[in-house]
């Protein structure tokens, strides 16, 4: 009976909830049936219960949706634009609303943001109709994948639908909003953190005026005692000194030790103490040193635990996502309670780690070190990782402080021996006066003298102290040896473990680039629709470069924690005097020089942004030069603008008027310039030839002079904007201009078209090498080349002719139509 009341119960408070507008706590959740239209909204939550938990009570404009029986899905927001949306995303996020995300209805009903995308570009047709071939495959079975057995074309009422929809939604919140991580790194960064001070705690000071107090009694200290003694005999009898009948006697003495025990010896004393303050001053600097790494360590996890929270935090929310997902496909029987398990297990890990990391920071900040202040603007993303230098870590020069101070310390300590066993230690010289009164037959004094002598106590030992002295010198001589000899051991093994883990570390670094490439190819088929595409292994890619960024970070702390130790060792407070800076990303790239590319407008308004974005990173490229073209589609370029900020491209807006040369148009530069700035872009490009005029010969420096000109009054306007400013000029520009035109630009790019060959391109470009080679770009054009196989090969020989460190390509389009070429040729 009492189960069957409990179940009622149960049912009538669903019932309940079910039938009535959901309330939070006193605030009223709106039905999202009754907000028509299409909108975006953000989720803050999902739960299993009517009851919600009180972070949601300041929250206003709250919806609610029933997802079944038993799970409630709360929202917050209504917005048209999808921007709107993100930014209350963003302030939910900071607000402690870790899990919040985007989502879509229309009239009531969810809608995948894949949908409402592809819905998008369906709507533009003059895009569907221009756009050029991508590469694209005919449908094919997937069965065998049981990641990507998902039906894909969404329907209501089931909970594999309700699935299919949070995994869409999942890839497009947080998948296409991937952000490549290059971190800026500064090599000065690492002196900057070895060069912090921290407040020490010392007992050096006190025992040094200890020892002070203790040098200045010595020094007043002359070796003078005063005594005196008084007998009274019951019977006459002989004195203690001399042979002297008396009843009673006093006797007065001042005695002067000059050696053992008194003046010379204290004056010994004295300078071994004064010799004990310089030894502990010396051991002061070597241990305050010590003391220091010792902040030092310490504040080194606290910044990279600072950088891992930050990681392991977005890891934890996709994983919460993806158990959430997992636990619907349990239902439906499309996953297993093992896989729930498995995830849930590593969810676990996650968050253990979480509270470590955030446990750590905390106790040393409000604890260990609460004077110290740990918000220096220090970060572990910027530090940079070095490969130590043998050579110059167990060189003499980096150790010679550390030998200058072991030579002091054993100097300091022979003489404190040699000062202690001096030959007169155990020699007693003692002159002295005195005065006795002497009393007898009843009177208190009958008569009284004075006197005076001297003692001296030489002790018979027939070894002298010069054996002892030398093998106390020989023993703190071996003491500093082993210690020596134990520290080159000890580096020698902090370089052992060093080099180890950097070697996990550029594992790791390879297995990154392989994994984000991977991500990078679900993503293009995804935008392309093809078959193969599975949300779930593109949600376990980014998972997979979450938890190896995190093992990264960790590694790299490892590191500079075994540089620590190695910098207690040695002469330097900055590790780049024995190390150079490593560039793991070196060892991922493709390409040895870095590359740049130019698009003009005709392909970039026919391509997807995407894939445009997704190509440039195939094809390494840093610096992006588009031509927008006249008629400008500012929503398109300015979602390319940020998708090139998240991928680590620069974006350099194009200006191709040659108008310019022929008349100095201010306003009309003013106008790009302020355009592209307004854009997002992050430089401008001048493309203007002037030498392909009728006229070249015969103006050519009126054209030079304008085209200069034109060049000043833009570098004045992008210094105002923190913009670059580069061009294009042929190879051939009179010498005697170069230096004016490389001094009013960032970037000059060579344009060394149509003639393919390597001598002719380093004889012509000899001039603007030789005068700035890291302003000067070589640009070649794909058309000279029959395919990429030549081109890449010529691109080898050139730079091994030039040695160049930066190159252009001209342009996206047509390096898109030879790989194209290249790839479907017979």
């Amino acid at each position: 009976m009492n189960n069957f009341l409990g179940k009622l119960n149960k049912i009538l408070t669903l019932f309940f909830f079910a039938s009535i507008p959901a309330f939070i706590y006193g605030q009223e959740a709106t039905p999202v049936e009754e907000v028509d239209g299409l909108f975006y909204t953000v989720q803050i939550g999902t739960f299993s219960s009517p009851e919600t938990p009180e972070s949601i009570v300041e929250l206003s404009d709250v919806y609610f949706e029933k997802i079944d029986d038993t799970r409630y899905r709360y929202l917050v927001g209504v917005f048209r634009e999808m921007e709107f949306a993100r930014t209350k995303q963003e302030e939910l996020i900071n607000e402690g609303f870790k899990g919040a995300f985007v989502i879509a209805y229309e009239n009531g009903d969810r809608i995948s943001l894949r949908v409402l995308r592809e819905r998008m570009v369906q709507e533009d047709e003059s895009l569907q109709d221009t756009k050029l071939p991508v590469f694209k495959e005919t449908p094919t079975e997937t069965q065998n994948d049981p990641d990507a057995k998902f039906n894909f074309e969404i329907t209501n009422g089931n909970v594999l639908s309700e699935a299919t929809r949070e995994v869409s939604d999942l890839f497009e919140n947080q998948i296409l909003d991937y952000r490549e991580m290059r971190p800026d790194v500064d090599p000065l960064t690492a002196e900057d953190l070895f060069t912090i001070k921290f407040d020490t705690i010392s007992q050096v000071e006190l025992d040094s005026a200890l020892l002070r107090e203790e040098i200045e009694r010595l020094r007043n200290d002359w070796g003078l005692d005063f005594n005196t003694w008084y007998i009274y005999n019951f019977e006459p009898g002989l004195g203690p000194v001399e042979d002297v009948f008396y009843r009673q006697r006093a006797n007065f003495t001042l005695e002067m030790n000059l050696l053992k025990g008194g003046l010379y010896n204290n004056r010994n004393k004295a300078k071994q103490l004064e010799r004990e303050i310089e030894l502990m001053d010396l051991r002061h600097k070597e241990e305050s040193e010590r003391d220091r790494y010792e902040d030092l360590y310490n504040y080194t996890i606290y910044l990279f635990n600072l950088e891992k929270l930050n990681f392991i935090d977005e890891r934890v929310k996709l994983l919460n996502r993806k158990k959430q997902i997992l636990e619907m496909l349990y239902t439906s029987k499309d996953k297993t309670w093992e896989d729930v398990l498995e995830l849930r297990g590593q969810i676990t890990r996650a968050q253990n780690m979480y509270n470590k990391w955030q446990q750590y920071n905390t106790i040393l900040k409000d604890k260990v070190m609460e004077d110290f202040p740990v918000e220096k603007g220090l970060t572990a993303s910027k530090l940079p990782v070095l490969q130590l230098s043998p050579d110059s870590l167990f060189s003499q020069s980096q150790n010679a402080n550390t030998d200058t101070l072991r030579e002091q310390m054993q100097r300091l300590r022979r003489e404190i021996i040699e000062i202690d066993q001096n030959r007169w230690k155990d020699v007693g010289l003692r002159p002295f006066l005195r005065y006795t009164l002497i009393g007898d037959n009843g009177n208190a004094v009958d008569r009284s003298f004075s006197s005076g002598g001297i003692s001296l106590d030489i002790p018979i030992n027939w070894k002298g102290r010069n054996s002892l002295t030398q093998a106390q010198i020989n023993a703190i001589t071996n003491v500093d040896y082993v210690k020596e000899k134990n520290d080159n051991h000890e580096l020698l093994n902090y370089y052992y473990e060093y080099e180890y883990k950097l070697e996990q570390l550029i594992t790791l670094q390879y297995n990154y680039g392989k994994i984000e490439e991977r991500l990078r190819k679900q993503i293009i088929l995804y935008q392309f629709k093809d078959p193969k595409f599975s949300p779930l292994v593109a949600v376990q890619y980014l998972d997979e470069m979450l938890s190896t960024r995190i093992e990264m970070i960790d590694t790299k702390q490892m590191l500079y924690l075994k540089i620590i130790k190695i910098m207690e060792y040695m002469q330097s407070y900055s590790p780049l005097q024995f190390s150079d800076v490593l560039d793991l990303n070196e060892k991922t790239r493709k390409y040895k020089n870095k590359r740049d590319m130019y698009c003009w407008s005709d392909f970039f308004y026919n391509q997807n942004n995407l894939f445009l974005i997704h190509y440039l990173k195939v094809n390494e490229v840093r610096n992006f030069i588009l031509s927008v073209g006249t008629e400008i589609n500012r929503n398109k370029v300015e979602d390319f603008v940020q998708l090139a900020n998240r991928y680590d491209v620069n974006m350099h807006g194009m200006i191709g008027n040659n108008g310019l040369a022929l008349d100095v148009q201010p306003d009309a530069i003013l106008e790009y310039v302020e355009r592209f700035h307004q854009m997002g872009f992050k430089g401008i490009h001048f493309d203007i030839e002037p030498q392909t005029f009728p006229d070249w010969d015969g103006n050519k420096e009126m054209y030079l002079n304008n085209l200069k000109e034109t060049f000043r009054i833009a570098r004045k306007l992008c210094n105002d904007r923190g913009m670059k400013l580069s061009a294009s000029i042929p190879t051939y520009y009179p010498e005697e201009q170069l230096p004016e035109i490389y001094s009013l630009l960032d970037k000059v790019y060579l344009m060394a078209y149509e003639r393919p060959d390597i001598e002719f391109i380093a004889r012509k470009t000899s001039e603007e090498f030789a005068l700035n080679k890291e302003k000067t770009v070589l640009s070649l054009r794909t058309k000279d080349f029959n395919n990429r196989l030549v081109m890449e090969k010529f691109i080898e020989a050139l730079d091994a002719e030039i040695q160049f460190e930066e190159m252009a390509i001209h342009d996206l389009g047509t390096l898109f139509e030879m790989d194209y070429a290249t790839s479907f040729e017979e």
